[in-house]
């Protein structure tokens, strides 16, 4: 869905700012902020770095259950209610976890972090008569696996990965200590890992609904799609507060040379959200 459709009101759209470094990074927001903080946001501990799950380079996406459900005035109803119906038909769901129940998921590849009010015999009742048997405790975490999916649960916490048939539960329950293991600061986690990756979540911050990617050198620009050459990482970051929300997008530059302020105004002409552009430079 469009940021657009999350409230009652459409978003005031003022790019209000482009920082520039080595690893340049534009960025635009609806208030003036650059979506940045003094230390990484809080999702970034649920993400391992790509290697530690066997990829070159993968998305995430975060979103705060409980930014949603403070806000549900201010979201039209049939919004409100896809999240309550997309999560009670989610594995979440099958996990015998309801929309109430969580706080906020963190999601990345083939791997979830689930944070809320349950308990952990919640799940584990769930589990009852399902192919997942329970495997290991984990540091804090009882760890269950199938063939191709996985929980590893304790009260208020999930971690759960679903991968091909035919995968293994060895490489299900490793999937799962990695990711206890990103939790705990015991295994390099994405954000320490990957500089553009640092810089793209800086520019982001925390957020109701988070998503972000490193991706190969864009080389061939399509900025009427808000495509722009030389990007390798980007992001959206949309934050609700009542009938005013806030959307920061944020794009990752391999140079500092490779941005074009040209591009960026025909996204802003093209995507009729933005009144201005404004550019500043950053050196790292």
């Amino acid at each position: 869905m469009s940021p657009d459709t999350l409230t009652r009101r459409q978003f005031a759209a003022v790019v209000a700012g482009a920082s520039v470094g080595l690893a340049g990074c534009s960025s635009g927001s609806d208030d003036g902020s650059n979506g940045g903080t003094s230390g990484p946001p809080g999702y970034t501990d649920w993400l391992p770095s790509a290697d530690a799950l066997g990829y070159a380079r993968y998305s995430f996406n975060a979103v705060s259950y409980d930014d949603i459900r403070e806000n549900e005035e201010a979201l039209h109803e049939d919004v409100y209610q896809g999240f309550v119906e997309d999560t009670n038909n989610s594995f979440a769901g099958e996990l015998g976890l309801s929309f109430s129940d969580l706080s906020s998921v963190v999601s990345a590849a083939e791997v979830e972090h689930l944070s809320g009010t349950f308990g952990r015999s919640t799940i584990v009742d769930a589990l009852s008569g399902t192919e997942m048997e329970e495997r290991t405790d984990y540091s804090g975490f009882t760890l269950y696996a199938s063939g191709y999916q996985g929980v590893g649960v304790r009260d208020g916490e999930a971690v759960v990965t679903q991968q091909a048939f035919g995968t293994g539960s060895d490489q299900i329950v490793e999937t799962l200590q990695t990711m206890v293991d990103a939790g705990a600061g015991e295994t390099q986690r994405r954000v320490e890992a990957n500089d553009d990756f640092e810089l793209l979540v800086s520019k982001l911050g925390d957020g109701s609904f988070v998503r972000g990617e490193t991706r190969p050198k864009v080389e061939s620009a399509d900025p009427e799609e808000g495509l722009f050459s030389g990007v390798v990482a980007r992001g959206t970051s949309v934050t609700i507060n009542g009938d005013r929300s806030t959307a920061v997008y944020a794009d990752v530059f391999e140079q500092e040379s490779d941005v074009s302020m040209d591009e960026i105004e025909t996204w802003r002409e093209s995507s009729r959200r933005f009144r201005r552009v404004a550019q500043e430079t950053e050196t790292n």
